[in-house]
């Protein structure tokens, strides 16, 4: 019996269509595996470019449209802007972290914390009859410790892989520079070449974008004031290596609801055992009250509507993010979350229009 000539193409083509999707996978995952040390970076140039374009296209303009000359003068301005104070800032912030690591006497804060829990029960024995003095302070030091453990070897960490950051930062701004030049062009073929529908494309771009902007814009600013203002009143109130503690403070604005109270909250404590109640009232008000305040007034401002997820989504992509991605993960966790919200977003819009239209039928 003669096979049907139509039949056997039709096979052929779905054969082929089959390999090609194959290849096409494995020959994905090869490069993604060989080139996943460098995901990362090309992934921050991405989003770094896309938060700086504006600059880029208004240099674009001084320059007479010339796109190389005016992506170099980009990178230069930004890295007058940020990599150079981040390094001055962020050298002062280590020598003085590894100075607080030395200087910090556990044995002396327990004993002054024994001390004053068992004055403050004696004061108060009615209201603080159940608490044991020996067995909080124990708790409290076990927990110091362990914070201690885990800083220490993620800083262990960073010294050893200090190499890979370097050449992780030349990998940003080499990519940053394509990206200014030819980011229109990646943009354009990346939606023809994507699966979706342009118009599901353009909002999952457009919700990346502006998750991104907001959240990082919010963060850097707002975490720029309230490292400024903490480290001035650690300053003030005498308390050892305040840029260090203020460096804490700003990276405690990236992690939604905990923020910096798990800096400034035993600096207040450390000042009321030493008896510097002046002190620990001006750090309880600037890091507590006024901190807090500049938080909730500056970012709905900054974040803006469009990039607004709901609280709890936010605390789950950006915590983790954290344990998943290490410190970047405060951004990747909520582009993240970001993505997931708009996907679903879509699901919901073709399944509404599915239902109309077989309601129609």
């Amino acid at each position: 019996m003669a096979m049907n000539p139509v039949k056997i193409e039709g096979d052929v083509e779905t054969f082929q269509r089959n390999a090609l999707l194959l290849f096409l996978f494995v020959i994905t995952a090869a490069f993604v595996f060989v080139a996943r040390i460098m995901l990362m970076p090309v992934l921050l140039a991405a989003i770094f470019s896309g938060l700086t374009y504006p600059l880029y296209q208004r240099i674009l303009l001084l320059t007479g449209r010339r796109p190389a000359p005016a992506a170099i003068l980009t990178l230069v301005c930004l890295a007058m802007i940020t990599i150079v104070p981040l390094a001055f800032f962020g050298t002062i912030a280590y020598h003085q972290a590894s100075e607080f690591l030395s200087t910090l006497d556990l044995r002396n804060l327990e004993a002054d914390s024994l001390d004053f829990l068992t004055r403050l029960k004696a004061r108060f024995p009615l209201l603080l009859s159940e608490l044991a003095p020996e067995e909080a302070v124990g708790k409290a030091v076990q927990s110091i410790q362990t914070g201690l453990k885990l800083f220490l070897k993620y800083a262990t960490s960073l010294s050893l892989s200090f190499l890979e950051k370097i050449l992780g930062m030349f990998v940003t701004l080499f990519a940053m520079f394509y990206f200014y030049t030819d980011g229109s062009r990646f943009l354009r073929a990346l939606i023809k070449l994507s699966p979706l529908k342009d118009e599901y494309d353009e909002i999952l771009i457009a919700n990346f974008v502006s998750v991104t902007k907001g959240t990082l814009k919010a963060s850097l600013v707002i975490g720029a004031i309230n490292g400024t203002l903490a480290t001035i009143v650690f300053w003030a109130t005498g308390l050892g290596s305040p840029v260090f503690l203020g460096a804490l403070i700003f990276i405690g604005t990236f992690i939604p609801v905990i923020g910096g109270g798990p800096v400034w909250v035993p600096a207040t404590l450390y000042l009321m055992l030493h008896g510097h109640w002046g002190g620990a009232m001006a750090v309880l008000i600037v890091c507590g009250v006024i901190l807090h305040g500049i938080h909730s007034l500056l970012l709905p401002v900054l974040i803006g509507k469009d990039a607004k997820m709901h609280n709890l989504l936010v605390l789950m992509s950006t915590l983790g993010g954290i344990f998943v991605f290490g410190v970047i993960g405060v951004i990747i966790g909520p582009i993240i979350g970001a993505l997931f919200l708009s996907i679903w977003k879509i699901y919901a819009q073709v399944f509404e229009r599915e239902i109309a239209f077989n309601r129609k039928r």
